[in-house]
């Protein structure tokens, strides 16, 4: 135990006195929905969001990075249904405080310009759900409990655009959530459907900004 604590503080002090670590600022929008199972008669479409966080990038070395952070996003999943001959829209809307530990590889493109691959897991933190039908927000008690805690990973693409000392920023990336996002109130079968785990799509833009 003693010799990993020794290499983990090496790994921390080496990295924070790297030249190019930075504070990363940024949002953008996401387009997020629920995979499970699409019951009969209800056509379900992904619902668009927004997402916005504060990053700390880590230099290992001129190419490797570790990026911890924190950002608030917002998920869910339209639902329509035609009940009697007429058309009812559902929503269902969640807020999160997602916290990612993303590993970056750095690949240089010339005068400063940068490309990168990043992946790694997301912690996520259930803050809000609400539900409303044709505009009227409904009482979520009626629902089945949203789940506290939510765990995935995210894989994505980056450019970067140098800016005097800062930098553009530019982060696609896909989220797949591996735990599901309602909590298990019944032993029956027929609950097997809102096993429904997050999907989200994540277009992030901002600055990076040098320390």
């Amino acid at each position: 135990m003693k010799p990993f604590k020794i290499s983990l503080f090496f790994l921390i002090f080496t990295s924070l006195s790297f030249s190019n670590n930075s504070i990363n600022i940024g949002g953008g929008l996401n387009v997020s929905s629920l995979d499970g199972e699409e019951e009969s008669g209800i056509k379900l479409s992904p619902r668009l969001g927004f997402n916005a966080g504060l990053g700390f990038e880590i230099h290992v070395n001129d190419i490797f990075s570790i990026l911890p952070g924190a950002s608030l996003e917002t998920r869910g999943e339209n639902a329509e249904m035609i009940l009697r001959e007429k058309t009812i829209e559902a929503k269902v809307k969640f807020m999160y405080l997602q916290i990612p530990i993303y590993a970056k590889a750095n690949i240089s493109a010339g005068a400063g310009f940068f490309f990168n691959i990043f992946a790694g897991p997301e912690l996520g933190v259930h803050l809000s759900r609400t539900f409303d039908i044709d505009g009227d927000k409904l009482d979520d008690n009626l629902f089945t409990d949203s789940k506290t805690i939510d765990f995935g990973l995210s894989v994505g693409l980056g450019f970067e655009i140098p800016a005097g000392n800062v930098a553009v920023f530019i982060r696609p990336s896909n989220y797949l959530g591996f735990t599901s996002s309602m909590e298990d109130d019944s032993s029956t079968e027929e609950d097997e459907s809102e096993d429904a785990k997050h999907r989200n799509i994540k277009l992030k833009v901002g600055y990076k900004i040098y320390l």
